[in-house]
Order: C-alpha cells, then structure tokens, then sequence
C-alpha cells in the first residue's frame, strides 16, 4: 500500500474512531496501555477500510477482465498462443471457429495439421525465423478444417512477448483474408473491364466520325447529282435510292445512340399492345427482301403458328427492333447464301431464331459480342463498319423484359444462330384461341 494511501486511510480511521465510544474492562489505564488500545483499534479499522478498497479493486479488475476476455474470444481475428513445436497453449473462440474444433479439444494438439500440405514447410520456415530473430514476422498460407476439402486463405502474425518469461511460447493472430482474395480479384476484373471499356469507347468515338461521315457524303453527294441538268429517269431512281439507303442508315446509328442512353439512364420501358407476330414476320420479310445489297442473299421467314393464332400480347416496338438488328446483323457478315428468321411457340414464350450462312463467330467471341462498342474478329478479317451496339441494345432489352438472348455455330460448321426468348402473355393467347372458337 503506497503511504498516500496508507495517509487516507489512517485520517479515516481517526475519525470513525473519536465517533465510536471505546468499551473497556479495565477501569483505570496507565498511560501506555491506553495508548496501545488506541493505536490497536485504528488499525483494526484500517484493516477493515484496506479490505473495502480490496474489494472493490478486485470487482474492478474481474469486469476489466471480462471485457478483455469478451474481446479476446469474439475478435474477428482468431488469436493463438504456440510453442517452438507448434503446439496449441491456447486460442480464442475466432481461431477455434476457422479451425473447425471446439476449443478445449484444440488445446495440446499441434497446429501444423491445420496447414495445408504445400504450404506446410513455408510455415516451418516462418515459425523458426520467428523464434530465431524474436521479431514480428508475417507468414500468408491457406488453412484447410479436418474431414474438409475447403481451404481458407490466412495471414499469420506472430510476435513473442519479451516480458513473458516463458520465451519457448509465440502469440499467432491469424486473419481470414479469403474474401479480400476474393475481393481483391473482383476489383482486378473489374478494373480491367472498365480499361477495356475505356479503349472500346475511345474506338467507337473514333469510327463515329467515319460512320456518320459516310451516309452523311452519300446525302450530300447524290443530293448534288440531282440538281444537275440534264439527268435521265434511270439515274434519278439509282441516286434517290443511295439517298434513302444511306438516310436510314443514318437514322440507325442515331437511334442506337439514343437507345444506348436510355438503357444507362434506365429509362426504357415495356409497353404491351396486341401484336400479330404472322403479320411482323411478313413485314420484316418484305422489307428485308427489298433492301439486300446483293442477288447472292436470299431470305426466308418460319412461323411457329398459324395465322389465326399468332395474335399476342407484348411490346411489338420492342420485338420488331430486336429482330431488325439480328437481321442486320446477319446481313452484315454473310456475303452470299441464306439468312433464315422465324419462331416456335412454346407455351408462355416464344423462341425466336436467325439463322446466316455467314462468316461465324469463334466461341471464345460468343459473349463479347453482347458487350457495349464490342464487335468479332473472325480469323484476321477486317472488323466490319458500324457502332458496335446493335447486339448490347438486343442483349439489355430482352434484360429488361425478362427475356434471353444467345448465339451458337451452326452443325455444318457455317455461320451461326441467334436464339431469343421472348416471354408473352400465355393467358392471353388462350383467351384468343377460345375466343375464336
């Protein structure tokens, strides 16, 4: 007890003592008898003032104790404390949880059994490094749970107290670090896509000029030649032609563009109207067979249902762009043979197909095509002109409207098959085919 305290408690004592009324047996004292009692009663009450602040420190330390004990046990680190043998003295409830064992069955045994075979001598060398140099060192391997094929990345810190007389025991504080693995790749992909997008976008910005340039010339070019006297019928109809081809075409890169703003702004929207999906094939298919760029393309369109069934609820906007760029599509990578469109029905949806006979698409390129600005290579072909959007713009509003989208290279080894599935109003259907009868 330091003499402050001993100060305090004695003035304590003092007082309580004037209070009380000393009972004695003795009815006359001598001076240094009377003296001794005194002193012997202070001290009694100091005795008994020293055990209250005993006491009271004990309850102190027993809930610092507590709160150092719930924080030990419940840290999302698992702590352990092991000898040069690498056995276990003792671990909290953390380590005991990653190592998949209670923790009285942990204590005793060995910890090395804990570590995964390839990594086992590397936490030899990093426990004797440790013991030899008595410095903090860090050690990262995986942990894999007895009976358990799973395996847990961890990072081991150790470090030994030097104010522990016992020099032979090493403190382990081990961190699960499998999920800033798992972390830490997902932002390298992520970085990585983003780079990409990056170069995709600078290369689309680069060719917009070329694409809107081209239809832009073709206006302009062939608007001149129509002024020009004289000029015969025949030229007239060839000029006027280049005009409308090269204004639609200019028309489907700016709506592409806008399409593509309104999916990052999240602004389209499903709006459902009774369609004639017969009706859309034939009109798809007329104006496709007048539009060919070449006598050595023929078109063909399947219907899945007759005429008098094919009457269905859905966003018609929606279905007739989708198909109209998978046929653009087609058209753009097959220079001669047959591009075939169509659909079956399968009860609430519909499987709609276009089919070429064109260049391919390699199946490493069967994902990235359905990218923003993304277009195949076939072989070491040129990368054909346009945006690159055409198959995002399908792939997002098929998204939007809960449907699929995908692509597979023919049997036969030439060209490839765009396969979309478009849900539909299945009771509605219904309705209409009872309706009719």
């Amino acid at each position: 007890m330091n003499p402050h305290t001993k100060k305090i408690l004695r003035l304590k004592a003092e007082k309580l003592h004037k209070q009380e009324k000393l009972n004695s047996s003795f009815s006359v004292l001598e001076g240094d008898a009377l003296k001794l009692l005194h002193e012997l009663e202070v001290y009694q009450i100091e005795l008994e003032l020293s055990n209250e602040e005993l006491i009271i420190a004990r309850d102190q330390e027993e809930a610092i104790s507590q709160k150092y004990t719930s924080l030990y046990d419940f840290s999302p680190s698992g702590y352990l404390t092991i000898d040069t043998d690498s056995k276990i003295i003792e671990l909290n409830l953390s380590a005991a949880r990653a190592l998949g064992a209670e923790r009285a069955l942990l204590v005793g045994t060995s910890f090395k059994q804990f570590v995964s075979e390839p990594d086992r001598q590397h936490y030899s060398g990093f426990l004797k490094k440790l013991f030899e140099l008595k410095s903090k060192q860090v050690c990262e391997l995986k942990l894999k749970k007895p009976n358990s094929e799973l395996t847990t990345n961890c990072l081991l810190e150790g470090v030994i107290d030097m104010f522990d007389v016992n020099e032979s025991n090493c403190h382990i504080t081990m961190t699960d670090i499998t999920r800033l693995k798992k972390l830490e790749m997902e932002l390298t992909i992520a970085m990585e896509k983003a780079e990409e997008n990056d170069r995709l976008k600078s290369v689309f910005l680069s060719n917009m000029s070329h694409e809107i340039r081209t239809p832009l010339n073709a206006i302009l070019g062939f608007s001149e030649l129509l002024a020009k006297e004289p000029i015969s019928l025949e030229d007239r109809a060839i000029f006027l032609k280049h005009i409308n081809f090269a204004g639609k075409r200019l028309l489907r890169l700016i709506s592409d563009i806008l399409d593509i703003s309104k999916i990052e702004s999240n602004q389209i929207s499903a709006i459902e109207k009774v369609t004639h999906v017969n009706q859309l094939m034939d009109q798809l298919l007329a104006q496709f067979q007048t539009s060919m760029d070449s006598s050595a393309i023929s078109i063909h369109a399947t219907k899945g249902m007759a005429d008098d069934e094919s009457v269905i609820l859905t966003d018609e906007q929606r279905l007739t762009q989708i198909l109209i760029n998978l046929i653009e599509n087609a058209k753009k990578f097959t220079s001669s043979g047959v591009i075939e469109f169509g659909y079956t029905h399968n009860n609430d949806s519909l499987q709609f197909y276009v089919k070429d006979s064109g260049i391919g698409i390699d199946v490493k390129d069967h994902q990235l095509i359905f990218e923003r600005f993304a277009q195949a290579r076939k072989n070491n072909t040129k990368i054909s002109a346009g945006t690159g959007l055409g198959l995002s713009i399908v792939k997002a509003i098929l998204e939007k409207h809960k449907g699929s989208v995908s692509v597979k290279n023919n049997d036969n080894g030439i060209g490839c098959t765009f396969l979309v599935g478009f849900p539909i109003a299945a009771d509605y259907l219904a309705k209409t085919k009872n309706a009719k009868t």
